[in-house]
């Protein structure tokens, strides 16, 4: 299939701005209609895979395994790029694009398997994408249905179907060239792609200023009088500059369907002897009123072509790290409500969009991390004995109102506990102070109890609410395999080598 565009889908609803809010309440019915929400689903305990045999090996699952599924195609080779789709997965080896899973919506490419109208066309076997296969390719970036390719030269590329960033909706199994950054004369430095939309890290030719672009289905919400974020859902054929993030050097970016979080210094001409430490930018915040799982939604408010500029403010900006800290940020991760951020000194921090204290905290793990990835309900984690740790949502996190101060002692003493605060339990302004936790663990875990039992207000603050080790229940062990060193995850697919 070369190429099929949507010529009979109903066009968006061309709303005026202050007519959003009430199209937006109106949405989850017509949401259900034009585009039917499937919930991620949960995956299944996974069993243990041990793997001893020397080698670089690549493993995957998602909710249809009980065991990490090993491609043997990969066997002994270097991949040096991952990415993965709601259903679909890709590597990149010695500069060549490789992808399989679903080819529903186009995303795995012209393959020589004939297009099914039924959602269980699987590619089981790896598909290489000859069409770029005279391209050294250095990076790929997978949405839910789509895919984008960064050659050495910095061309970009891009196939599946949504708004690739060609000035259209479509599906197409072809990678074609974006020509959007050439044109504005623009070096790409990195990609991103999670959920509907893209985005691409860039910088004028012979330039140093860092800009962001970003275009597709945009969920982002923004924040009204209240102080809810409401989602504003917005599609733009062509890349947008995201206007508030000018000035700043941007070292890393995460995305996920619902958000994405940056880490940023502002940009200064002048020398300083001990960088400043990044700060973390939130846009966007998850909903359940998002509709994600289909390529195309008339729900989504165009923005008008002629437009260049995205103008989206953070809905909240904190620092990384306290000024005096050593800790360097190495790599963050996008998941459901909340960031993972992946210290150089393998500790693990875990940012919640809901808990307004406990903003960033960064633990040490048992083990050394080295590499980390986000899915709707689990965290992965891969450590530097090559063995891939997983964290599940817990189905409860909020502590029980009615304990007594007696009951209160034993939960400090109880090291299984995880409980947090409700955002309404606490105080608009409190802050949690980023503390180092490089000192003594025990002195530090104090400090932060005696910050949370600080902001109780009345009955609440005879009851000790015990330290958020993470935002998820006990990890459990996925895979053993040594030399493991990437992993990738959107929704709950999960790839690793």
């Amino acid at each position: 299939m070369r190429s099929l565009r949507v010529g009979s889908a109903r066009p968006p609803l061309a709303l005026p701005r202050h007519a959003q809010l009430q199209h937006i309440q109106s949405r989850p019915i017509l949401s259900w209609l034009f585009n039917p929400k499937e919930e991620p689903v949960i995956p299944k305990q996974l069993n243990l895979l041990k793997l001893s045999e020397p080698g670089s090996r690549l493993l995957f699952w998602d909710s249809t395994y009980t065991t990490p599924h090993l491609k043997p195609e990969f066997n002994e080779r270097t991949v040096t790029s991952l990415s993965t789709g709601i259903a679909h997965s890709c590597a990149v080896v010695d500069g060549n694009i490789h992808v399989w899973g679903s080819n529903y919506y186009s995303q795995v490419g012209l393959t020589t398997e004939s297009f099914h109208d039924d959602d269980s066309e699987e590619i089981t076997d790896v598909h290489f994408v000859n069409q770029l296969a005279n391209e050294d390719i250095v990076q790929v970036a997978s949405g839910n249905f789509h895919n984008l390719a960064l050659s050495k030269t910095g061309k970009l590329w891009s196939w599946g179907s949504g708004c690739l960033g060609r000035g259209d909706e479509i599906y197409d199994s072809l990678p074609q060239p974006v020509e959007f950054f050439h044109a504005l004369g623009r070096d790409i430095k990195q990609i991103f792609a999670a959920g509907s939309y893209s985005m691409a890290l860039a910088t004028p030719k012979n330039g140093t200023d860092d800009e962001l672009y970003i275009w597709g289905y945009i969920p982002f919400g923004e924040e009204n009088e209240s102080g809810q974020v409401v989602p504003l859902m917005k599609k733009s054929l062509r890349p947008l500059l995201v206007t508030s993030v000018l000035g700043y050097n941007i070292s890393h970016v995460a995305c996920s369907p619902w958000h994405f979080t940056i880490a940023a210094t502002p940009a200064s001409t002048s020398d300083q002897t001990k960088p400043e430490k990044p700060l973390l930018m939130t846009f966007g915040q998850y909903s359940d009123e998002l509709p994600l799982e289909k390529p195309y939604s008339p729900l989504f408010l165009d923005i008008p072509p002629e437009d260049e500029f995205y103008d989206i403010k953070p809905w909240r900006t904190f620092r990384s790290v306290s000024p005096t800290s050593e800790l360097m940020i190495k790599k963050m991760a996008a998941s459901k409500g909340c960031d993972i951020v992946l210290m150089e000194n393998g500790s693990v921090g875990v940012s919640d969009h809901e808990d307004h204290v406990a903003r960033l905290i960064h633990r040490p793990l048992d083990e050394e991390i080295v590499d980390i990835a986000g899915g709707s309900s689990e965290v992965i984690a891969i450590s530097a004995k090559g063995r891939v740790h997983s964290w599940s949502e817990p189905s409860s996190l909020t502590a029980n109102s009615t304990s007594s101060s007696s009951s209160a002692t034993s939960t400090m003493a109880d090291d299984s506990l995880q409980a947090r605060f409700n955002a309404k339990d606490m105080k608009p302004s409190a802050l949690h102070p980023l503390l180092d936790f490089t000192k003594d663990e025990r002195k530090a875990e104090t400090e932060v109890l005696a910050f949370f039992d600080s902001q109780l207000r009345g009955e609440k603050q005879k009851q000790t609410v015990r330290l958020v080790e993470a935002l998820f229940e006990s990890s459990r062990l996925v895979v053993e395999k040594p030399g493991l060193s990437k992993c990738v995850a959107q929704y709950d697919r999960f790839t690793i080598c």
